[in-house]
């Protein structure tokens, strides 16, 4: 850990190995960087590919955000946007409203989003922007769902919000010696 300017880093680092290739048959590494300011956090993927073979991959940046109540909280910038909604069996529909709400189980993928969007917590505005990064997940299991997750509380979902950027609409090829980064900034 190392602190920049009032922030603290942090870099994860994993490289494939037998472990890896027990499952992912391919020579990669890896770059997690963890960037944590007094209003900000920043995070960055970093995936090279070290082989000689080309490689697809999705990738999904799991942002679980703390709520007071669920019943406040709002996504904007999302209107007019295809989405698969994971709840209906995977339909693709396009978002009429301007700010999406919670109020049942959620679990959509919005494709081609902007690189920014905001968050109203009900509390204050959260401003998350993303790099090549171009599909937003909101999620949310609501009461059924969370009663049978194991790790999750019965009464947890009316105390979180997920929305992850990331890149699952569509498959990544990275080339040989080709990276990439993906990244996020969410700041208050």
């Amino acid at each position: 850990m190392r602190k920049i300017d009032d922030k603290l880093r942090v870099v994860l680092f994993l490289k494939d190995d037998e472990e890896t290739h027990a499952l992912w048959n391919y020579n990669f590494e890896l770059e997690y960087e963890i960037i944590l300011g007094v209003k900000t956090l920043e995070t960055n993927l970093i995936v090279k590919n070290i082989g000689t073979d080309e490689f697809d991959f999705t990738a999904l940046l799991h942002t679980y955000l703390k709520v007071d109540d669920i019943g406040k909280v709002s996504i904007n910038d999302l209107k007019g946007l295809n989405y698969i909604d994971k709840v209906k069996n995977g339909i693709s529909e396009t978002e009429s409203r301007e700010a999406i709400t919670i109020d049942q189980e959620f679990d959509r993928i919005y494709k081609s989003t902007n690189d920014t969007i905001s968050i109203n917590s009900g509390d204050e505005i959260l401003t998350m922007t993303k790099y090549n990064l171009p599909d937003i997940v909101i999620w949310n299991p609501w009461i059924e769902k969370s009663k049978k997750m194991s790790d999750f509380d019965d009464e947890e979902y009316k105390r979180m919000i997920c929305v992850e950027a990331g890149r699952v609409s569509t498959k990544l090829i990275l080339k040989s010696n080709e990276k990439i980064t993906l990244a996020q900034k969410i700041q208050v």
